[in-house]
């Protein structure tokens, strides 16, 4: 081999060094980006987790008060107007229509 052909070797070898120095550190950047990114969602996946569990302890606490409001209104209905099946059915079904469905409010805010 001729010099001019050794030292375009070596040229050529001396960037490929370079750029493997530079492809490594961009590696290890990707990496620690990756752990980063990572981590961040491991943190969100933890508060949406949270969150869900709170919305349904609420909806379930919505749902017990519902309940709660409709055996207390049709106590004093029965107290009012007496154990008359025909005049407690009438007026349970306008409350009813009044009150809130514990099952469609939270349907819609889905």
């Amino acid at each position: 081999m001729t010099d001019e052909r050794l030292e375009r070797i070596e040229s050529i070898l001396q960037a490929t060094v370079v750029l493997t120095q530079q492809n490594r550190e961009d590696i290890a950047q990707l990496t620690r980006e990756v752990r980063t990114i990572a981590g961040s969602f491991e943190r969100t996946n933890e508060c949406l987790n949270q969150f869900i569990t709170q919305a349904e302890s609420d909806q379930q606490f919505f749902r017990n008060e519902v309940t709660g409001i409709r055996t207390e209104v049709k106590r004093i209905v029965e107290h009012l107007f007496g154990q008359s099946p025909d005049q407690e059915e009438r007026l349970a079904k306008s409350l009813a229509k009044s009150l809130i469905n514990p099952n469609q409010f939270f349907i819609q805010r889905r």
